[in-house]
C-alpha cells in the first residue's frame, strides 16, 4: 500500500499527524510506541511508575473502538461494569463497587473527572464522549488524592488540547434505528504563545421500544455538546488553559416493563421485557442542561519545583420522569424536577524533586448547592380490584400485596379509594469540604521504588 492508498483511508479532515509504515520501509524496523502517560497521582508520571491498577484508553483506540459514552467504556475497561439506565441514575461499579441513588444526598462511589474537574452527582456524571485525548480508569480506593466520592475508583477524562499548528478533524455515522452521529474540531494558532480549539458533538438516536399503549417510540434521545479550548503559553515556565463545556440532552429516558404478569396484562402484553414493547401510563423522558467552566495555570518555578492551580465550575439542571411500576396500571409515576446542582472547586498543588525522592502537596476547597422536587403520583382506584401483585414487582424486598378494593377499603378505613393522589418531595443541600493531600516517593534503584 503506498501513501496515496494510505490517504484514500483516512475517514476525518486530517490525518499525517501519525507517521505511518509503508511497504518501502523495512519490515524489521521496530514499531516506536509512545510512551504512556498519566495524572493517577496528581501528577504526570509515566504509566509504569504508577503503583495503581490503571486502564489508559487513547483517544484515537476509543474512536476505532466506537465508545460514545461510559456504558461502552466497559468493554475496554476490565473491572468496570454497567450501564447508562438514563441521564439520570447511571449504574457504574468498579471492582463490584457502585451507588444508585436518586436523591440529593446519594454520590456516586466510582469517581467522574472531566480535565482534572470533579463532576459530581450521578446526574452529571454520564458524559458523551467527544474530542477526547485519553481516558484512565483507576480501580481500588483513591480517595487519599481524589476525595471522598472515589471509594471504588476514578473515571478521568482528558480533552484535546490545541496545539501550534492549524488542523481540523471531523467524522459522521449513521446506524440503525435512524441513529445519526456528528463531531469534529478545529485548532487555530492566534500567536505563537495563543491557540484555541473548538469541538463539538451532535448525537441522534433513534427510540427501540414502543410503547403500546401511548404509541410512541421510546428510549432514544438527542445530545449536543460543545467544547472550546484556549492554551496560553508565555514562556516555557508557565502555561494557561482555559476550558468551557455545554451538553444538552433530551432523550425517551429509560422505558421499562412490568415483569408481574397481572400488571402486563393491564396493557394487554405479555410480561416480556425483551420484545421491544412495553405498555405505561406515562411517557417516559429525560433533559438535561450542563455548563462547565475550568481554568488551570501551571507555573515551572524551578527546575525541580513546580505550582499548579485548578478552579472548576459546574451547573447542571434536569427534568425527568418516568413510570416506576412498569404497567398500564397508574400504580406510582415519578416526575423528578426542577433538579438543578452547582458546584465550585479550587484546588492548588506544588509538586517538587530532590535527588531521588518526588513529592507533592495539595490543597483544595468544593462548594455544592443542590435541590429537587419529586411527584410521585399514585392510584388508589380499584382497576385490577383484588388481583395480588407478587413480591419485588415494583421495588426490591417488598412484600406482596393486593391492588385497592373500593368496598373493602370504604368499610374498613370509612373512605373509598382515591383515583389519583400526588405527593411531593423537596429537598435542599449544601456541602462544604476542605482537604490536604500529600505523596511522596522515593527511588532506591531504577528496579525498586
Amino acid at each position: 500500500m503506498n501513501s496515496k492508498d494510505i490517504g484514500k483511508l483516512c475517514l476525518v479532515a486530517v490525518c499525517a499527524a501519525t507517521p505511518v509504515q509503508t511497504a518501502a520501509q523495512d519490515a524489521s524496523t521496530p514499531t516506536i510506541v509512545d510512551e504512556i502517560v498519566v495524572t493517577a497521582q496528581r501528577r504526570v508520571q509515566p504509566l509504569a511508575d504508577v503503583p495503581v491498577s490503571i486502564t489508559a484508553v487513547s483517544g484515537e483506540r476509543l474512536v476505532q473502538a466506537l465508545v460514545r459514552d461510559t456504558g461502552d467504556l466497559t468493554a475496554l475497561a476490565p473491572g468496570l461494569t454497567g450501564k447508562p439506565q438514563g441521564l439520570g441514575t447511571p449504574v457504574f461499579s468498579i471492582r463490584g463497587i457502585s451507588t444508585n441513588s436518586v436523591g440529593i444526598g446519594g454520590e456516586s462511589s466510582v469517581g467522574v473527572f472531566w480535565d482534572e474537574g470533579y463532576l459530581g452527582r450521578l446526574e452529571s456524571s454520564n458524559i458523551p464522549f467527544f474530542d477526547v485525548a485519553q481516558i484512565d480508569v483507576l480501580k481500588g480506593p483513591q480517595s487519599t488524592l481524589f476525595g471522598r466520592n472515589a471509594s471504588a475508583g476514578v473515571i478521568s477524562v482528558t480533552s484535546r488540547r490545541p496545539t501550534s499548528n492549524t488542523a481540523a478533524d471531523f467524522t459522521a455515522s449513521y446506524a440503525s434505528f435512524d441513529s445519526f452521529e456528528a463531531s469534529g474540531g478545529l485548532t487555530m494558532p492566534a500567536t505563537d504563545s495563543l491557540s484555541f480549539r473548538v469541538a463539538g458533538l451532535y448525537r441522534d438516536r433513534g427510540g427501540m421500544e414502543r410503547n403500546v399503549l401511548l404509541d410512541r417510540l421510546e428510549g432514544g434521545g438527542r445530545t449536543t455538546a460543545l467544547r472550546g479550548i484556549a492554551l496560553f503559553e508565555p514562556s516555557s515556565s508557565f502555561t494557561l488553559t482555559a476550558i468551557l463545556n455545554h451538553v444538552q440532552d433530551q432523550g425517551g429516558g429509560f422505558p421499562s416493563q412490568a415483569l408481574d404478569p397481572a400488571l402486563s396484562d393491564a396493557g394487554g402484553l405479555a410480561s416480556d421485557p425483551f420484545d421491544g414493547r412495553h405498555a405505561t401510563n406515562v411517557q417516559t423522558f429525560e433533559k438535561r442542561n450542563l455548563w462547565s467552566a475550568n481554568v488551570q495555570s501551571e507555573w515551572n518555578i524551578s527546575e525541580n519545583l513546580t505550582f499548579k492551580s485548578i478552579t472548576t465550575a459546574l451547573d447542571t439542571t434536569l427534568d425527568r420522569q418516568f413510570d416506576a411500576d412498569g404497567s398500564a396500571a397508574p400504580l406510582l409515576d415519578a416526575h423528578f424536577r426542577n433538579y438543578r446542582n452547582r458546584t465550585f472547586g479550587q484546588e492548588v498543588r506544588l509538586l517538587g524533586r530532590a535527588g531521588n525522592l518526588e513529592w507533592f502537596f495539595g490543597a483544595s476547597i468544593f462548594e455544592e448547592w443542590i435541590r429537587q422536587n419529586v411527584d410521585f403520583t399514585y392510584s388508589e382506584f380499584a382497576i385490577l380490584s383484588g388481583v395480588q401483585v407478587a413480591p419485588d414487582t415494583l421495588f426490591p424486598g417488598q412484600a406482596a400485596f393486593a391492588i385497592c378494593d373500593e368496598p373493602l377499603t370504604t368499610i374498613g378505613l370509612g373512605v373509598p379509594c382515591s383515583p389519583e393522589v400526588v405527593e411531593t418531595i423537596s429537598g435542599r443541600g449544601r456541602n462544604s469540604n476542605y482537604s490536604l493531600f500529600a505523596d511522596a516517593t522515593y527511588q532506591f534503584t531504577n528496579e525498586v521504588r
